[in-house]
């Protein structure tokens, strides 16, 4: 498979899981609270991804940086969601 599609098919299918991903977040907001997440974990998971970008931009890996990047955007909302609803009620 020529790279161009290798890397279309890899932001595509990295926006699809992000995506997949914001059910989590919706139900945070919706219910206002996020009792049952952990913030340690997202927060690790977040920081994961924060140096991925990074690293991605170091090796020139475009595709990747994008779907770290958005992959970041998505723990930044999930930790500040979970800091703003873990004690509601």
């Amino acid at each position: 498979m020529p790279e161009i599609q290798t890397e279309f098919l890899l932001i595509t299918t990295g926006f699809i899981s992000v995506a997949a991903a914001l059910p989590q977040l919706i139900k945070i907001i919706r219910l206002k609270s996020a009792r049952e997440f952990n913030l340690f974990s997202w927060s690790v998971w977040l920081t994961y991804q924060a140096i991925s970008v990074v690293y991605s931009i170091q090796i020139n890996a475009i595709a990747y940086a994008v779907i770290n990047a958005a992959w970041t955007a998505f723990y930044i909302a999930m930790v500040v969601a979970i800091l703003r609803y873990r004690n509601a009620s």
